[in-house]
């Protein structure tokens, strides 16, 4: 199952435009009223303060008269009296006094903005350490060209670094700007990009001092998914006591729990806020029923299921949503003729087209359930029209059994030559190799694998048992650790599949050590794997309650030599509720 919360939501501010102006309107109303007075009088101290001043007034009469008669004549008279003033200014006060005009005369005439913004752009040329002018100059960038390009979301996040560096006076005003400033600029929109910004977090902390409402729950929600990336949980969770996890009001906060709970362990808990949705889409439903599988509720999960197996609506997502919940209740379903039923209303919804995975694995599952030769035949028509590896591999499967064992293995390289590329097909061949005790063909087959690009988790683990036969233990070590260090990738199911064999595989080699301690621990770790990865998606479900169940007597015997005899009987209580047909489990229960 892939996590519910995704790091591309992370600090997604869904009215920031809104915000920005009013932080815009606020940040401009105190510091004018803060320097208004004091903008006048320190005009007296310019070197040519006298005709400043005058230009000032000249200006601000023209702009009445504009106002009042909006005549053209007046219009360029302003804009040349503006440009006398730039270069005629003095100090920061002087600018600012220039570009307060600027931005009267363009909220009257629009066509202006683009000559706004360049004066904007060489007042903070000339004092690049303004918190005022930085302000003016991401309005008017921001009005003159919009955010779409890279080069207005730089310009962007330098103004709110200027920001974001004011003085603690000016902390209340700049800092909910800065913010702004750098959600427009996109620089908000994933955890690694929001770290870049160097205060983000004071940025969260005193934006949310401004906002109220659903501006300050999207803050506090994308301040803990922040804490959430960065592994604090406890932090995390400080700024959700607003919002109240029990009862939280809102659709985004209930979303948001669920999504919390399901990643942090208590899925019917998620399960139970996304029911609770007002206005539930198939979405919500969806994961609610994956969420009531992940907890033990396979009744709830498929009562969901069967309501979105009656949804037919032929939009993309709703359709993904319908095959999903058909190949679900097939891979649950006790009786094959369940099964065969349910994936052949599936494969009737998908009409023929076999792009989804749920498409894609319910015809292989259903060409396992139906009569051989219908099967054969049906795979011979997908392989021809459709080229698709793990047709292939299946149609392969089918013909295995009528063939002797030396022309399976030279037609077990036919099919890896048929698909070169294809590291699945591979990773099954090994295994087949293995199966049949050619392990020569199965070192020739990694040798190939590796000369052809092809890598994988599956040829550390081939390794490792080369070794192990080799009895160099500490060389197959080596390898299995190597499979523990590989980065995690949620799309990649094969190392998903190595990681248990890889764990049960380490612990075989410390129980020969006598270390039965470390033997346990990993005995442990490859049974709670295979717990991880088994799901309503699985066709190998049964087998791999198999071997949790032989996992679990491995587990009991260590425990047993440890002295952890209550440990070591419910481990063995486990294997028989996984696997209580197996001999070994019922010769362990006569024992207890």
């Amino acid at each position: 199952m892939k996590k519910a919360v995704n790091s591309k939501f992370l600090v997604k501010i869904s009215c920031i435009v809104g915000i920005f102006v009013i932080s815009l309107f606020a940040f401009f109303f105190v510091f004018t009223a803060l320097r208004t007075k004091g903008s006048v009088f320190s005009m007296k101290n310019q070197m040519d303060g006298a005709s400043f001043i005058e230009k000032l007034r000249k200006f601000d009469e023209n702009l009445y008269q504009y106002t009042q008669m909006r005549r053209e004549a007046n219009l360029d008279i302003m804009q040349s009296l503006l440009n006398a003033l730039e270069k005629s200014a003095v100090g920061a006060e002087g600018e600012l006094s220039v570009l307060k005009r600027w931005r009267k005369l363009v909220k009257l005439e629009s066509t202006l903005v683009l000559e706004y913004e360049a004066a904007a752009e060489r007042a903070v040329d000339r004092f690049p350490h303004s918190t005022v002018i930085a302000a003016l100059a991401g309005e008017a960038r921001v009005e003159a060209r919009g955010t779409g390009s890279e080069e207005t979301r730089e310009k962007l996040r330098s103004y709110a670094r200027v920001l974001s560096n004011a003085g603690p006076l000016a902390e209340s005003s700049s800092m909910p700007l800065a913010f702004c400033f750098y959600a427009l600029s996109d620089s908000l929109q994933n955890a690694k990009a929001a770290r870049g910004t160097g205060k983000i977090d004071e940025l969260f902390l005193i934006a949310l001092r401004n906002f109220d409402g659903i501006e300050a729950e999207a803050m506090l929600i994308n301040a803990a998914l922040l804490k959430i990336v960065d592994s604090k949980k406890d932090e995390a969770a400080a700024f959700l006591v607003p919002l109240n996890m029990e009862a939280p009001k809102s659709n985004r906060a209930r979303s948001f729990f669920a999504n919390y709970a399901y990643d942090f362990g208590d899925p019917l808990r998620a399960a139970e806020l996304w029911t609770q949705q007002e206005k539930a889409e198939l979405g919500d439903i969806a994961r609610a029923a994956d969420a009531f599988y992940l907890a033990g509720r396979t009744a709830n999960a498929l009562q969901l299921w069967q309501l979105l197996a009656r949804n037919t609506k032929n939009n993309t997502s709703d359709k993904k949503i319908n095959l999903q919940s058909l190949y679900n209740i097939a891979a649950l379903a006790e009786k094959a003729s369940d099964r065969i039923a349910a994936l052949e209303e599936l494969l009737a919804h998908a009409e023929g087209d076999l792009s989804s995975s749920s498409a894609l694995y319910g015809m292989a599952l259903y060409t396992r359930l139906i009569n051989e030769d219908r099967a054969i035949a049906l795979l011979e028509e997908i392989v021809r029209t459709t080229k698709l590896p793990l047709f292939d591999l299946e149609l392969f499967r089918h013909k295995l059994n009528k063939s002797h064992i030396d022309r399976a293995i030279a037609d077990t390289w036919l099919l890896i030559d048929r698909n070169p590329l294809d590291s699945f097909i591979y990773r099954w061949a090994a295994w087949y190799f293995d199966f049949q005790r050619r392990f020569t063909e199965t070192d020739f087959l990694i040798s190939t694998a590796e000369k052809r690009g092809i890598s994988g988790s599956w040829i550390l683990l081939n390794q490792a048992l080369n070794f192990m036969r080799d009895e160099d233990y500490t060389a197959a070590l080596e390898e299995l650790e190597q499979i523990a260090r590989m980065p995690q990738d949620e799309n990649d199911v094969s190392l998903e599949e190595d990681m248990w064999p890889g764990s049960a595989n380490k612990a075989l080699i410390l129980e020969a050590r006598h270390d039965f301690r470390g033997a346990y621990e990993h005995y442990k770790r490859a049974r709670d794997t295979i717990t991880l990865t088994e799901n309503a998606y699985s066709i190998h479900k049964n087998s791999k309650r198999q071997s949790a169940a032989r996992l679990e007597l491995k587990m009991a015997r260590c425990l047993t030599i440890l002295g952890r005899k209550e440990e070591a009987r419910q481990a063995v209580l486990n294997a028989a509720a996984l696997d209580g047909d197996n001999i070994n489990v019922r010769v362990a229960l006569n024992r207890l």
